[in-house]
């Protein structure tokens, strides 16, 4: 501001550098590229968001007195802004997008209403050129106030609350209250034990001896004592897999 009064308010001799600064920050301020934003609600039917912009503009007033006040003002809402998924080909992953969560929002070069209504690549049929109409958004970014907590800077992670698939050299899945690694290291062990005392039922009938004379191991106790070393090597496979 000059004498307390904007640039842009101000008649200015076109050579000077306050001119051009004045016109260099007119096009910036009217060239939209990336915003802060806020979810406010989501259509997963048209899976677009409503996002509020997350500072405010200032508004440069003239007052009675022939002096100018800045006065903060909202941005308004942007509506139906398509959000990005994660995908290629026929894969891709979803997430459950929330009211709350914040995004950045990023400001096409050119009108998507043509595009995102069809896919089709045709003419433009509007003159938009970085509007703030032609917004697509990008959620997670986060402030240093609502990081995640316990980030794995080793290993890549999907999570929903406390539940979780954590991929390294090794695989977890995991939730609040359970491990699958180790529920099936107890299952293993509890078939083991089963094992080992359905080998050692006495019947008769036996191997040898009169049948109904004797009492002893099945015939095909050996058998399933056979069973226990593979169990072994599964619960050895597993470890190999799963932490």
């Amino acid at each position: 501001m000059a004498n307390g009064i904007p640039f842009t308010l101000t008649k200015l001799d076109p050579k000077s550098a306050d001119f051009l600064n004045d016109l260099k920050r007119d096009i910036f301020l009217s060239l939209k590229c990336h915003d802060l934003g806020t979810i406010q609600e989501v259509d997963f039917g048209k899976q677009t968001v409503t996002v509020s912009i997350n500072y405010k503009k200032t508004l440069i007033e003239a007052q009675k007195d022939g002096s100018y006040a800045q006065r903060p003002k909202e941005y308004p809402l942007l509506l139906d802004v398509p959000f990005v998924s994660l995908t290629g080909g026929q894969a891709g992953i979803t997430l459950p997008i929330k009211k709350g969560d914040t995004c950045l929002v990023f400001y096409n070069d050119r009108a998507i209403d043509d595009w995102f209504a069809s896919g089709a690549v045709t003419q433009v049929s509007s003159t938009r050129l970085h509007s703030m109409s032609d917004g697509i958004a990008l959620v997670g970014v986060r402030s240093l106030a609502n990081l995640i907590e316990g980030y794995d800077p080793e290993r890549a992670v999907l999570y929903s609350g406390q539940t979780k698939v954590a991929v390294g050299t090794k695989v977890e899945i995991s939730n609040q209250s359970q491990n699958l690694h180790q529920v099936l290291q107890d299952l293993i062990s509890k078939i083991s034990d089963l094992t080992t005392q359905v080998a050692a039922i006495q019947v008769t009938g036996v191997q040898s001896g009169p049948p109904s004379s004797l009492s002893g191991l099945p015939t095909n106790a050996s058998a399933i004592s056979g069973i226990i070393p593979e169990l072994t090597a599964i619960s050895s496979r597993l470890g190999e897999v799963l932490e």
